[in-house]
């Protein structure tokens, strides 16, 4: 469901991230992503519960890549990749039960991340509230 964005998310999350993100290096072929967690309203004006949007650290299926590890989206004999690879910024989508959830506390309280195996990516999203 659409969402009421008031700021930019990609904006938001640098800014919660800016202090600690130079502290996390993926290794290999993993891919760190933030998790898009939904504002409060939606664009049709419906409050969301609390519940709900607590729910979107746990469930949530759409990330912003912050950092790819050294080897992430190389293609090899196994894996081909193409041209289009998701970089930081990018808004990417993924199932949760191939992801490493962890949270990374910043001053305003925390930050759900998820490693991500590049292999487990399955697709680049223009917008990160069409997909639920």
């Amino acid at each position: 469901m659409l969402m009421a964005l008031t700021k930019d998310p990609r904006e938001e999350i640098r800014e919660e991230l800016k202090d600690v993100l130079h502290k996390v290096e993926p290794l290999g072929a993993q891919v760190l992503v933030a998790v898009f967690e939904r504002p409060k309203m939606t664009a049709g004006g419906i409050e969301l519960p609390d519940i709900v949007l607590k729910e979107d650290g746990f469930q949530g299926k759409v990330g912003m890549v912050l950092k790819n590890g050294p080897i992430a989206f190389t293609s090899d004999e196994t894996h081909r990749f193409g041209d289009r690879v998701p970089e930081p910024g990018d808004w990417v989508l993924f199932s949760v039960g191939d992801t490493f959830p962890f949270d990374l506390l910043v001053p305003s309280g925390k930050r759900r991340c998820r490693l991500v195996e590049d292999v487990h990516i399955r697709a680049i999203v223009q917008q990160p509230d069409i997909v639920y």
